[in-house]
């Protein structure tokens, strides 16, 4: 019997865009050492954090040298216009606070259907959540949005 648990990459440093590429793409496709060339193309010379922390030009570049197109989705438009059914997935930063709220930092997790099963792919989550369906996923960012109206959400589909 077939394995039916999606691949779950689990966070380290801090990686999250490293490892929401790879979760997204239910595989590990990329390291660090792949995301830090991209990043090294996108801008030549500039400073890299070397404990990950990639943002979303390296990320969409990324996710597009594997054949997909990176979108952004208008958060100020409904849940119900978010297309999930015909994309890949979603890949979704939101603030975070750190080290005792004393600055804001941001963080990349991905969501995406796995065996006719929505699962929220969060590298910081023990284990891959699932959602009952397609909206309990918009309901979920609702919330998100309504509680952190900087998320950003970004959908994945097949390149034409």
């Amino acid at each position: 019997m077939a394995d039916d648990r999606p691949f779950h990459e689990r966070q380290q440093y801090m990686r999250c865009g490293l490892h929401a590429a790879n979760n997204l793409l239910q595989r590990r496709v990329f390291s660090s050492a792949d995301l830090d060339a991209v990043a090294a193309d996108i801008s030549p010379g500039s400073w890299r954090n070397p404990l990950g922390n990639y943002d979303v030009q390296v990320l969409s570049v990324a996710l597009q040298r594997q054949g997909f197109e990176v979108s952004y989705f208008d958060v100020r438009r409904p849940m119900e216009a978010l297309p999930l059914e015909t994309s890949v997935g979603l890949v979704c930063n939101v603030p975070q606070s750190s080290l005792l709220g004393l600055w804001q930092s941001r963080h990349w997790f991905t969501i995406r259907k796995v065996h006719d099963t929505y699962y929220n792919l969060d590298s910081k989550l023990a284990t891959a959540l699932p959602f009952n369906d397609a909206a309990a996923v918009r309901t979920y960012l609702a919330k998100s949005l309504a509680e952190q109206p900087t998320t950003t959400i970004l959908v994945v589909t097949q390149a034409s």
